[in-house]
């Protein structure tokens, strides 16, 4: 769903109550102290919330006069690259792969699915392979046949492309033999061909973990909230996940597969996220945000597709990774941008259930990015548009359930509230102010009185109703337009 921010213009005929109407409206007031005033002395003449609201827009309508502006509602030619890049993604041909083949081929169903050109490539990589103990001539026969007895077939159904065996049998097995061969395969070309790719360039810090959680609390608040300047050490704990046990152990608790309901992903989040919130409570942002840019890791994680199947290639995973921090801040293409350019937030309940939402979408694209990996050199991969504007499409949708992760660590309550503010008609704003589940007139009062508060206070972009980047009079109409 493609979100819009506009603003309605208030309909005529507002202040017609002749009690309220002969309450003198005074300078106009500009401070949160001056509009509380402002409020309170109209409730002092014995006005109802309701009356107080039709003041309220009176006097907005006044300032507005010498300040009116032309917006008009934001059509598709005005939509952000990252928004045509989401479109773009839900278009392009993807497979999937049935069950029934990755059982059958522990795993090598790559290999069993190859297309004609990646047929070629690997009949040819057995001929380059320098081991004399191996039969070539045997090695690639058998591989024939293999394909033989093993047809596959491909459906489409929209733009999925399901790739099963033609023999409808869910419990088809491939002989031990069969599976011995196709491991050898996989040995000789991860050795001719992956091994000749990008393997050889070594990183030791990722840029996506640190920038996403980075940007997310920068973009997210106002230079003066407290945790603005925590920013840093955000970025710079969130890879402290990737520190201590090797990758085969380290790996579960950085996954999640939404097919089998498997990965510690969600719950190492969940943990971290309120460890920070605990913090944060208690003022001490800088633990808090240690811990949010720990929590925020598993997040990144799963963005990746590569976190959401049972892939125990490492050396694959870390081409893909390897081929994200090349482009990351290359001089005409990078990732980066995704991530500065995001500006939607994704509000959460839980966080435990956000790494699974994240993890559902990401997931759609594994088993495709998977087959380019293994089967494109680094120069058909890089110039790869589908492997470029899927990596782009899961950044821009981790980026915005990040901000949704960050947004409900900061939230706090209005000024006097007990009750957290929500967002009662899920458009990603919250218009109930005093969290009684409602949106009414003592909300726009709570916005009308505390501006400047929720703009220094609170993830100010959850208030901010036009998309201004400021809390100001025009969200207080906006608010009234929903009531």
């Amino acid at each position: 769903m493609v979100f819009i921010c506009i603003v309605i213009v208030p309909v005529e005929g507002i202040g017609t109550n002749p009690t309220s109407s002969s309450v003198d409206l005074g300078v106009n007031p500009s401070t949160d102290a001056e509009r509380t005033e402002f409020v309170n002395n109209l409730r002092m003449k014995g006005l109802s919330d309701e009356e107080i609201t039709e003041k309220i827009i009176e006097q907005i309508k006044s300032q507005r006069v010498e300040k009116a502006r032309d917006r008009q509602k934001i059509e598709d030619d005005s939509l952000t690259e990252n928004q045509k890049v989401e479109i773009i993604a839900q278009s392009l041909d993807r497979m999937a792969v049935s069950d029934s083949i990755k059982k059958a081929s522990q795993g090598l169903w790559v290999y069993l699915v190859a297309d004609g050109t990646f047929k070629e490539q690997l009949l040819s990589e057995i001929d380059e392979y320098e081991n004399k103990t191996v039969s070539k001539e045997l090695l690639k026969n058998n591989l024939l046949e293999i394909w033989k007895k093993y047809e596959v077939t491909h459906t489409k159904d929209g733009n999925v492309i399901h790739i099963d065996f033609k023999q409808k049998d869910p419990d088809v097995m491939i002989t031990k033999e069969d599976i011995g061969t196709l491991q050898l395969v996989n040995d000789i070309h991860l050795e001719v061909f992956i091994m000749d790719q990008t393997l050889n360039q070594k990183w030791t810090v990722d840029p996506c973990h640190e920038d996403v959680i980075y940007y997310t609390i920068i973009q997210s608040l106002k230079h003066l909230h407290p945790m603005y300047d925590y920013a840093d050490n955000a970025r710079d704990h969130s890879g402290d996940p990737d520190q201590g046990l090797p990758w085969p152990q380290r790996f579960y608790n950085h996954y999640y597969n939404p097919n089998l309901g498997i990965g510690g992903a969600p719950q190492s989040a969940l943990t971290d996220f309120n460890y920070a919130k605990a913090w944060f409570i208690q003022d001490n942002y800088d633990m808090a945000s240690e811990y949010i840019g720990k929590s925020s890791h598993y997040m990144a994680d799963v963005g990746n597709p590569m976190h959401t199947s049972e892939i125990l290639n490492k050396d694959i995973h870390d081409r893909y990774e390897i081929y994200v921090a090349t482009q990351w801040e290359a001089p005409y293409f990078n990732f980066k941008s995704s991530v500065q350019g995001n500006s939607i937030d994704y509000l959460l309940d839980d966080p435990y259930f956000a790494i699974i939402h994240v993890a559902e979408y990401s997931n759609n694209y594994v088993d495709t990015l998977y087959y380019k990996l293994m089967s494109l050199s680094d120069h058909f991969l890089y110039q790869d548009e589908w492997t470029k504007v899927i990596t782009q499409a899961c950044l821009v949708r981790t980026s915005r359930y990040m901000n949704g992760l960050v947004d409900l660590l900061l939230l706090t309550q209005i000024t006097d509230q007990v009750n957290l503010p929500t967002d009662p008609d899920d458009d990603r704003f919250y218009e109930d102010l005093n969290g009684n589940g409602n949106i009414d007139f003592a909300d726009l009062i709570l916005l009308y009185n505390n501006m400047d508060w929720i703009a220094l206070n609170e993830p100010y972009r959850l208030f901010d109703y036009d998309c201004s980047s400021e809390i100001d009079m025009d969200d207080v109409i906006l608010l009234f337009n929903e009531i």
